[in-house]
Order: structure tokens, then C-alpha cells, then sequence
């Protein structure tokens, strides 16, 4: 199985420093040129599937990539991290280290994100193992989804790899 890794692009509140978390923010001018510069860089590599975030800047991105080459499948599984207590707020305003939160304010642990992500393998392996399968979602779900396939160790902190905007990644799975 081959696995194609990509983070949405970036949107308005990404260039603002503004906390998204699932609010459905579109793509910006930016994130728009983003997915084309990627589709143009993706468009002769096969894909047999193409499973998105059900969030709309997810999806709208994978719509732009592959949206006219193969059908688009909305996994809950890969949806943003749940931060509600902090959507919609600047980054500047606020500590941003979900970590100090609680479940109980309605943010999701990164340990919680990570064992989500464990099942979407489980499941990608289970119903696309000879397959070409583009993944697009979110910063958080991209970097542990980069850990578990690439069989690294987890860390709490996730920062064992930069997922900017329109990130990019093939991995071989076997």
C-alpha cells in the first residue's frame, strides 16, 4: 500500500493565527494556490482512493487535488482535534498547549488523537491494502498519522516532524 499524506491548505484563520479547531473555515486566496501547485505536483501518481477529514477545508482540498479522478470519502476518524473552548480565538490571546486542558473542557489530548489515528490505520490497512491512498486532513491527525506509518516512537509533544499547510508526504507501507 502507498499512502499520501497532505495537510489541508491554509485558510484565513491560518494567516491570522486564529484557532479553527472544527469550525468549517473555507480556504484562502493562498491555501486555494496551495492545492493547485500540489495538484500539478501529484497529477501523474496513481490514486485508487482519496479519504478526507469530513471538516470543510479538508475536504476542500482534497476536492481540489483529486476531486475529478476519484471518488471522496469522508472518515470521521480524521477529523480535527476537538478544542472548543478555543476555536475561534487568537492565538496570541491564549496558551495554546491543548495538553493543560482537560477533556473537560472539551479538548481532545494528544494520547486521545493518536489512538484515533490507530484505528484509521487499522482501517486503511484492513480495506485498502494494494491500494494508492491519498489521506488529507488536519496538522495534528497528519503528524500522528506520519509517526504510526512510519513506525516512529510517539512523543506527547508531536513535534517530530513539521506539518505545514499543503504538507506533502509518500509513504510505502508493506
Amino acid at each position: 500500500m502507498i499512502v499520501y499524506l497532505v495537510r489541508h491548505g491554509k485558510t484565513e484563520y491560518n494567516e491570522q493565527g486564529i484557532v479553527q479547531g472544527t469550525l468549517p473555515i473555507p480556504l484562502s486566496k493562498v491555501g486555494e494556490m496551495q492545492c493547485r501547485m500540489l495538484r500539478e505536483k501529484i497529477k501523474d501518481k496513481q490514486i485508487d482512493a482519496c479519504i478526507s477529514s469530513p471538516i470543510f477545508r479538508a475536504y476542500q482540498t482534497a476536492m481540489i487535488l483529486v476531486g475529478d479522478r476519484v471518488r471522496i470519502e469522508k472518515n470521521d476518524l480524521l477529523r480535527e482535534r476537538e478544542i472548543k473552548v478555543l476555536e475561534g480565538r487568537s492565538k496570541k490571546d491564549i496558551e495554546i498547549d491543548p495538553e493543560n486542558y482537560g477533556e473537560k473542557d472539551g479538548i481532545e489530548q494528544n494520547k486521545s488523537v493518536f489512538k484515533r489515528c490507530e484505528k484509521f490505520v487499522n482501517f486503511l490497512k484492513e480495506n485498502y491494502k494494494d491500494k494508492k491512498v491519498l489521506i488529507v486532513s488536519h496538522g495534528i491527525v497528519i503528524q500522528c498519522l506520519h509517526i504510526i506509518l512510519n513506525e516512529e516512537k510517539y512523543k506527547d509533544d508531536l513535534t517530530s516532524v513539521n506539518i505545514n499547510n499543503c504538507y506533502f508526504e509518500e509513504i510505502n507501507i508493506k
